[in-house]
């Protein structure tokens, strides 16, 4: 079963995008956007729990992003994927994952973020 939690990943790699899309949507809803005005529009019209921001972004899609979100409250918690040492520099990262680290930490990070408990996978519960 699915948490209620939304979580938007935005990202410049299409591949990326949807294998996140496809790891985080085990558990939540996933919306993803390939540009800043896609992530934009969907900040404007939807509430996010959760913000994911790729490495494949420059630092200034990185910052627009981030400051668009905080324009469309209620802000979401923000998750920083990083690669070989570059992270997406956003400013106000709360949380950085690098990519090294495989698609369950990221499924770990996102659920720690927005308090969601994994009891194993394919299992869940929300945390108490």
């Amino acid at each position: 079963m699915k948490s209620n939690e939304h979580i938007l990943i935005v990202g410049k790699d299409e591949m990326l995008l949807r294998t996140r899309q496809m790891i985080l949507g085990t558990h939540f809803q996933v919306e993803t956007a390939g540009r800043v005005s896609h992530a934009a529009g969907l900040l404007a019209g939807r509430r996010f729990d959760l913000l994911v921001l790729c490495y494949s972004l420059t630092d200034e899609e990185c910052r627009q992003v981030v400051q668009i979100a905080r324009n469309h409250p209620p802000q979401p918690k923000i998750l920083e994927i990083s690669m070989l040492g570059r992270p997406c520099a956003a400013v106000g990262i709360q949380e950085e994952l690098n990519s090294e680290e495989g698609p369950y930490a990221l499924l770990q990070k996102a659920a720690d973020m927005v308090g969601f408990e994994l009891r194993s996978i394919g299992r869940s519960a929300r945390a108490s």
